[in-house]
């Protein structure tokens, strides 16, 4: 059993480098893609409880998941995960201006309005008070903030100042 655990522990350890916390300074770095889509572009960044993250290349790595809009619902979805610390963040939300999302519970509708932070530990937690605003938006990507708390299990987390510019990306 120690055999195989040794070597799981550096493959880990290569996949997925230093964290990607407090990683503000201005460098991008032109290192090769970490993970299959993550293509150098799009940037990510929130303060999870006091704590600034910035995904930025070559610290960290941001997959995107999917990147889409859907005008003729008038919704922009944005699921995007991170790495390496493994979180990610689900939205559906209206195409512009700002969107206040309260007490989310997930269902199963696809196109529901929704706000999902999965944390590091693997806990979901939804949108109790969010707010996302879509600043731009084109065929090419898409620009805004988000801000709230996120609750599940009595746990909750607050996340301020949240900024994102992606690329559209269809579903994977």
């Amino acid at each position: 059993m120690t055999r195989l655990f040794l070597p799981a522990v550096l493959a880990f350890a290569v996949v997925f480098p230093p964290s990607c916390r407090n990683s503000s300074s201005g460098a991008s770095g032109n290192g090769a893609s970490l993970v299959p889509g993550d293509d150098g572009n799009g940037r990510f960044a929130y303060t999870l409880n006091g704590t600034r993250i910035v995904v930025q290349r070559p610290a960290s790595s941001l997959y995107i998941n999917e990147v889409s809009h859907n005008a003729a619902k008038g919704l922009v979805k944005i699921k995007v995960t991170l790495f390496p610390s493994a979180e990610l963040f689900d939205f559906v939300v209206a195409d512009k201006g700002n969107m206040n999302i309260e007490h989310y519970t997930p269902t199963f509708e696809e196109d529901k309005v929704r706000a999902v932070y999965l944390t590091h530990l693997g806990h979901n937690r939804y949108g109790d008070h969010v707010s996302v605003q879509i600043s731009a938006l084109d065929d090419a990507h898409v620009v805004g903030t988000f801000s709230g708390t996120f609750v599940d299990e009595g746990e909750t987390v607050t996340i301020t100042d949240g900024q994102f510019d992606l690329p559209m990306r269809a579903k994977r």
